[in-house]
Parts: C-alpha cells; sequence; structure tokens
C-alpha cells in the first residue's frame, strides 16, 4: 500500500478536478464498501443536529465489544470508535462522553456477568476509565447528567476487589468537586 501522506496532494489535485455530482458519487461507493465511512458522512451530515441518533453506530459497535460471546473485547477498537466519532463530529463533547459512559458501563457489566479476573483486562479498563476522566475534566459542565450512570459503573466494578480500577473514580469525584461519598 502506497504511503498515504506522500500521494495525498497528487489525489487532492485529482479530486479538485472532478465535478461535484462525481464526487457524491464516489463518496456513495466509499460509504456502501465501508461501514466505517458510512458512519462518519451519517454521523458528518446526516444527523447534525440529533446526538442522540448520531452516536449510535458508534455505541453499538462498543456495545458489541462486550457480549458475550467467547471473545474478548478489544479495548483498542473501542478507542477507534471513540476516536472515529470525534473525526466525524469534529469531537462533540456530548457525544464523547456517552461513548466513554457507555463503554464503562458494557465492561461493568462484562467483568460482573463473567467474574473476569483478569490483569490484563483490569489494566485497559483502567486505561479507558483515565480517558473518561480526562474528558470530563475537559467538560466538567458535562458530569452531572453522567454521575448516576458512573455511580452504579463504579459499585459494580468494586466488587472486582481491584483498586487500580477505583482510582479513575474517586479521582474524577475529587475534580468534579465532589467528596467521595457521592460515588
Amino acid at each position: 500500500m502506497p504511503d498515504s501522506k506522500s500521494d495525498w496532494p497528487a489525489i487532492k489535485t485529482q479530486l479538485e478536478r472532478e465535478k461535484k455530482a462525481d464526487l457524491i458519487h464516489l463518496i456513495q461507493e466509499l460509504t456502501a464498501v465501508s461501514p466505517a465511512a458510512q458512519q462518519f458522512v451519517y454521523a458528518r451530515y446526516l444527523h447534525s443536529r440529533h446526538m442522540t441518533i448520531r452516536v449510535q453506530p458508534y455505541r453499538k459497535r462498543i456495545v458489541a465489544h462486550f457480549d458475550s460471546n467467547g471473545t474478548w473485547p478489544d479495548f483498542q477498537e473501542i478507542a477507534q470508535a471513540i476516536k472515529e466519532y470525534q473525526l466525524a463530529t469534529g469531537v462533540e463533547p456530548k457525544g464523547v462522553a456517552e461513548l466513554y459512559v457507555s463503554a464503562l458501563e458494557a465492561a461493568s457489566n462484562f467483568v460482573d456477568g463473567l467474574g473476569v479476573h483478569d490483569v490484563g483486562f483490569f489494566g485497559d479498563l483502567t486505561e479507558l476509565s483515565w480517558q473518561c476522566v480526562s474528558h470530563f475534566n475537559d467538560f466538567p459542565a458535562l458530569f452531572p447528567p453522567y454521575a448516576a450512570r458512573l455511580k452504579t459503573t463504579m459499585t459494580i466494578l468494586a466488587r472486582c476487589h481491584w483498586d487500580s480500577l477505583m482510582e479513575p473514580f474517586y479521582q474524577l469525584e475529587l475534580d468534579m468537586g465532589h467528596d467521595e461519598e457521592t460515588f
């Protein structure tokens, strides 16, 4: 595969020569062959006023990783779904918060349902939790609507008795100006 960065100027030049109808057809073809491209285009253009609709395909991709179908969740794919949503929407903070919280809920239910006690899984889950904390630190006004959901998630994860899983939640409460009794 050619280096996409070095080939971009040539592609850009060619695209600039294309007619509007041909560019629209190209986008139709791309969305037909790539579900990720379709989600991107839909999030960017189709549901621009409806965050809950726009976030759904990405949320479904994330939650699907935690279906107990015998496969282990891929946290890199989960991070990729969140990144793709950010690219498609221009880092829409509320939608990103929804994706982080949905991922943490699905992960906590996965842990609870299967009794998972895997160091690697807990490490990945802790990293996801820290990313969520970082997002809420960047957008603290988004925290209150998600506090109850995060508290439920924390309660489930506390049953694992894995202290590093709790640190991000405690830090989030401190960062949001609440005492640890809220969580």
